[in-house]
């Protein structure tokens, strides 16, 4: 039983760090959202609260939660490394800033 243990807190561990990457996201404007990403992101933080409640009350249930964290995982790492990239890449000129009118 060992091996559901540690597959319950590492499922624990990814919603914890998508409940910390959905909150920043949601109120950072760093990360260009409209407003219905950011209410999604609001929900999946708030769904992840209660995932993890569920797993450390009962284990994972599913035999896909583990995949389901991870993909969630990938994501929310996918999203910050492209939100920061974006903002520490140099910003491009347009053209139409060098024309004089």
């Amino acid at each position: 039983m060992q091996h559901i243990e540690i597959l319950s807190y590492y499922v624990c561990t990814a919603y914890a760090v998508v409940l910390l990457v959905c909150v920043v996201g949601a109120f950072s404007s760093a990360y260009a959202a409209n407003l219905a990403q950011r209410l999604a992101l609001a929900m999946f933080a708030v769904w992840s609260v209660w995932r993890i409640e569920l797993v450390m009350d009962h284990g994972w249930g599913y035999p896909h939660e583990p995949v389901v964290a991870s993909a969630l995982l990938l994501y929310a790492l996918g999203s910050v490394h492209k939100t920061l990239k974006h903002i520490r890449a140099p910003r491009k000129r347009n053209r139409r800033d060098d024309d004089i009118l």
